[in-house]
């Protein structure tokens, strides 16, 4: 993976793939709509997982998109849920998204291995965060930064919440 950081304080980093695939990373304490910056994690992560597949569609856009096709699953946040309905949507046969309402380390492992991207919802406080593999390594795309990912500490912190639990492996078609 190559890391790139750029001047853009929305957008700090620009990362390519091993395969060539190029993610720019969003930061979301950065953006001015109140909603993403406060309540966009799901989203940004639904962003970096599309870009993930090869499809650019701003966080701004999937808001919106959300609130007029998924209103069911806009609480106080997008909920995972409603991420895989995004990504299947918009995905338009480059991406499958499949929602799962457990999160497990060894399911985690097993989509990583695959070479699927994994969005899955953190506890205290509740956050999405967005996981893609290069090569034989987890990346984990967070807070405007990359770092390797520790997939059986991640899981841990996986929230239980009935309304936000789960996660979503993201599959390239």
């Amino acid at each position: 993976m190559k890391i790139i950081k750029t001047k853009d304080k929305k957008y700090p980093l620009k990362i390519v793939l091993d395969n060539g695939t190029k993610i720019t990373v969003p930061k979301q304490s950065k953006f001015s709509n109140t909603f993403l910056r406060k309540h966009g994690c799901s989203l940004m992560a639904e962003y970096v997982a599309l870009q993930f597949c090869g499809i650019h569609k701003w966080p701004i856009d999937l808001y919106k998109w959300h609130k007029k096709h998924t209103k069911g699953d806009v609480k106080s946040k997008v909920t995972v849920r409603g991420v895989a309905k995004g990504i299947d949507a918009l995905g338009k046969g480059k991406a499958d998204a499949t929602y799962y309402r457990e999160v497990s380390a060894s399911r985690m492992k097993e989509a990583l291995s695959k070479g699927q991207a994994v969005i899955m919802e953190q506890k205290n406080p509740i956050h999405s965060i967005c996981v893609i593999p290069d090569g034989d390594t987890p990346w984990l795309v967070n807070y405007g930064g990359v770092k390797k990912a520790d997939i059986d500490k991640l899981a841990k912190t996986a929230t239980t919440n009935k309304t936000y639990r789960g996660m979503v492996t993201v599959k390239r078609r």
